[in-house]
C-alpha cells in the first residue's frame, strides 16, 4: 500500500482512506501502510481463538516469533500460527497492534 496525497493505493489499485489504514512503527513484509483490520474482524478472531483453544487445547499464548517463519510452527507444534509463520512470500495476517493486544489478553 503507497500514501497518495489523502488516500491510500492498494496494490490492486483500489483507494482507501487514511481512516482505513494502519502504519507501523517498523515495516513488516515491505510495508508500513496496511489496509486496518475492523473491530468486529478482531472480535471475531478473539472469539475463534478462544473456541479453538479450549476445544482442541491449542496453547494461546502470543510470541512475536509467530510474525516470521518460525521452527516452531514448521515442525507443527500446538500454538497460533498464519501463513507468515510458515512461509516468507505470505502477509495475510500483519503485527496490528489492536491485534496484538488482543491476543495477549486471551491468555490473562
Amino acid at each position: 500500500m503507497t500514501p497518495n496525497r489523502n488516500h491510500f493505493k492498494t496494490i490492486y489499485g483500489h483507494s482507501l482512506p487514511e481512516t482505513e489504514v494502519v502504519t507501523l512503527d517498523k515495516e513488516f513484509r515491505g510495508s508500513k501502510y496496511w489496509h486496518k483490520y475492523t473491530d468486529e474482524q478482531i472480535e471475531s478472531l478473539r472469539k475463534l481463538l478462544l473456541y479453538w483453544g479450549k476445544r482442541y487445547s491449542i496453547p494461546l499464548d502470543y510470541d512475536e516469533r509467530v510474525w516470521d517463519v518460525w521452527d516452531k510452527a514448521l515442525r507443527n507444534k500446538r500454538g497460533v500460527y498464519s501463513h507468515v509463520s510458515v512461509r516468507y512470500d505470505k502477509s495475510d495476517i500483519y503485527p496490528d497492534p489492536r491485534l496484538i493486544e488482543m491476543w495477549k489478553g486471551l491468555t490473562k
